[in-house]
C-alpha cells in the first residue's frame, strides 16, 4: 500500500510536470531551469533559493520565491516550478525536520499556477 508522503510527492510531479506541458508545450522529466536562465541573474537567484532549501530554510525561500516573482514572466514561472519540484525531491525526513509538508509544496504549486491563470489544472 502507498504511504501518503508517496502519493503526494507523485501528485505534486504530476502537477508540475503537467503545468510545463501547458505552460511551455514541451513534456520534460524533470522541471529544470530554462536554458536562457543560466547565465542571466535568474540563475543566481534560483541557486541562492536551493542553497537556502538545502540548509533547512525552506519557508524563507518560498517566501523570497513568493516575493521576487513576476506573473507576467514565463521565465519566473520556469523557476518557480523548478523550485518547487526541487523541494518535492527532498526526503520526508528533511521536510519534517525543517517544518514543512508536501501539502506546503502542493499549496505553493497551485499559487503560482493560480497567479499565472492555470487554476484548471487541478
Amino acid at each position: 500500500m502507498e504511504t501518503r508522503g508517496n502519493y503526494l510527492t507523485r501528485n505534486i510531479k504530476n502537477t508540475i510536470r503537467m503545468a510545463a506541458i501547458i505552460a511551455f508545450g514541451g513534456l520534460q522529466d524533470k522541471v529544470k531551469m530554462p536554458k536562457f536562465m543560466e547565465n542571466c541573474a535568474g540563475s543566481s537567484f534560483y541557486e541562492r533559493l536551493t542553497h537556502m532549501i538545502d540548509d533547512g530554510k525552506i519557508n524563507e525561500a518560498e517566501n523570497e520565491l513568493m516575493d521576487e516573482i513576476d506573473f507576467h514572466d514565463k521565465a519566473d514561472l520556469a523557476m518557480a516550478l523548478a523550485v518547487y519540484d526541487y523541494i518535492n525531491d527532498k526526503e520526508d525526513g528533511f521536510l519534517e525536520e525543517n517544518h514543512y509538508t508536501r501539502e506546503e509544496i502542493e499549496d505553493g504549486v497551485k499559487n503560482v499556477l493560480v497567479g499565472y491563470g492555470y487554476e484548471g489544472i487541478f
